[in-house]
């Protein structure tokens, strides 16, 4: 990357003293959330990973994974139990050590493609550590949908020079970048956020490619579970009508366990004026967010081949849209964090706006403004989206 402006070039030694301190504070840091991560998994009720794992079982035995006894419901689609199958066929411990050196990969892909550099990459995990940890601790599914988000964008990001060798590069790209999409929707709904990024973009294929991986990778595993019916498209209607009856439609209209922990746009509007959460209030939120940021998508991004700027925008506003966001789902903003955090170590401090600090002091503050945490992270996430419609176009070339 280029040496930022205002920073004096350093020696060889310098830079491998630096690089030494990082990969260590990396494993240091690594190894310390590793002992807690199993800790946390071996206490009465275990965590997230406990409950995929109880209900991945559940599947590969033929019955349904919803409404199942386990310590923590499980809400999304069929897939995700589906891929687990191979960690239930391994001792429980074996399972949470793979799925955590998994996750941590996954990161590291993640802040390789949008950070670009080690110091870029230290500083947003330094900004998104309580995020991070919240997800590793918990054995979140959430690192996994970010990376197929990111290897999304950047698959069906033009090559360096902004053109395509041909159609085939083209349409090669598209159907990579739809699978990664597919999949990131098949693990959990909301990358399909995404879909407005390639509508403004017109990569139709992409879309089509997208939505059959998706429903295939959704749906192909309901045919393990048994039925009294001998029909597949009979057990998978109930599967999923269970779902949308029992999960989804609930969480659509149901406020969070702590509605000052919730950071949607829409829980905001609720607790300001006093309304019962209901579907309209979501929809109608969710539309003003997405909209704001497509129109800047077409006047902005789009036009100067931003597009890694652009897909870290929509993927920030999966916190702002969907109403029970938590802690953990502030996963779909470290791409955005990364690449402010870019911006710093290219361009210098002095280069860098007001929005891009306050988002990143809110983010740090946030877990310890008890009541205001929601509000908070709310207002941390809209000055981050700003921040990154101010990205200059030399920090956010697309990564290797």
């Amino acid at each position: 990357m280029a040496v930022a402006s205002g920073f004096k070039p350093e020696g060889r030694s310098a830079i491998v003293t630096r690089s030494r301190i990082l990969a260590t504070a990396a494993i240091v840091a690594t190894v310390v959330l590793g002992a807690q991560t199993w800790h946390k998994a071996f206490r009465p009720g275990g965590n997230d990973l406990t409950s995929y794992l109880l209900s991945a079982r559940a599947l590969w035995d033929g019955e349904s994974p919803y409404g199942l006894d386990t310590p923590f419901p499980y809400i999304y689609p069929l897939f995700l139990a589906f891929a687990l199958g191979p960690l239930v066929l391994l001792p429980y411990g074996a399972a949470v050590i793979g799925w955590f050196a998994a996750s941590v990969a996954a990161l590291g892909v993640v802040l390789r493609r949008t950070a670009g550099s080690a110091l870029a990459a230290a500083a947003a995990v330094l900004v998104t550590f309580n995020v991070i940890q919240n997800n590793l601790l918990n054995g979140q599914v959430n690192l996994f949908v970010v990376l197929c988000c990111v290897v999304a964008v950047a698959s069906a990001a033009p090559p360096e020079g902004g053109h395509y060798v041909g159609a085939a590069s083209h349409h090669r790209r598209a159907l990579t970048a739809g699978a990664w999409l597919g999949a990131a929707i098949a693990l959990k709904l909301m990358p399909v956020l995404l879909v407005v990024y390639f509508l403004v973009r017109r990569r139709f294929g992409a879309i089509l490619a997208a939505g059959a991986i998706a429903l295939v990778l959704a749906l192909a595993p309901a045919l393990l579970i048994r039925g009294s019916v001998e029909s597949g498209f009979s057990r998978i209607t109930a599967v999923y009508s269970q779902y949308a009856r029992e999960l989804l439609m609930p969480m659509m209209t149901s406020p969070a366990g702590d509605a000052s922990l919730a950071y949607s746009v829409a829980s905001v509007v609720q607790r300001v004026f006093g309304i019962a959460p209901a579907l309209w209030i979501d929809m109608l939120c969710a539309a003003a967010v997405l909209g704001t940021i497509a129109a800047v998508d077409v006047g902005r991004w789009r036009p100067r081949g931003d597009d890694l700027a652009a897909g870290a925008a929509y993927l920030a506003a999966i916190t702002l849209i969907s109403p029970k966001s938590e802690t953990h789902h502030l996963a779909f903003a470290i791409p955005a964090v990364a690449l402010c955090c870019a911006w710093v170590f290219t361009e210098g401090w002095r280069a860098v706006r007001l929005p891009a600090l306050l988002s990143a002091g809110a983010l740090v503050a946030a877990p310890f403004a008890g009541a205001a945490e929601g509000p908070m992270v709310t207002a941390a996430m809209v000055l981050l989206i700003a921040a990154v419609m101010q990205l200059p176009t030399s920090c956010i070339r697309q990564r290797a």
